[in-house]
């Protein structure tokens, strides 16, 4: 095998985000109710997307600010609100992730 071999790991790299996060943790350095900002300060005001129905009954959806900051547990858990643009069929999604 070549040093320099490419290993597709894809969903595998979940738990080692979490045991360094919890590394982290165990070193006083993050706190699982911490902002995402505390380490990405870009994050701080970040929009959502808020779908609503137009009066022809279709969803269209609007950027608004998020009403709370994800915190790193929520990245765990996968619940920040992070979206994959290429299967979404939000267009403000879709447009952010180009």
């Amino acid at each position: 095998m070549p040093n320099d071999a490419v290993f597709r790991v894809h969903s595998m790299t979940k738990p080692f985000t979490s045991a360094a996060a919890m590394m982290l943790m165990g070193e006083d350095r993050i706190q699982l109710t911490d902002p995402v900002s505390k380490c990405r300060p870009e994050l701080k005001t970040r929009q959502v997307s808020v779908p609503s129905a137009n009066e022809l009954t279709r969803i269209v959806h609007a950027a608004a600010l998020a009403e709370r900051q994800p915190t790193i547990q929520d990245l765990l858990r996968h619940t920040a609100g992070f979206a994959y643009g290429e299967i979404t069929t939000n267009p403000l999604v879709k447009q952010a992730c180009t």
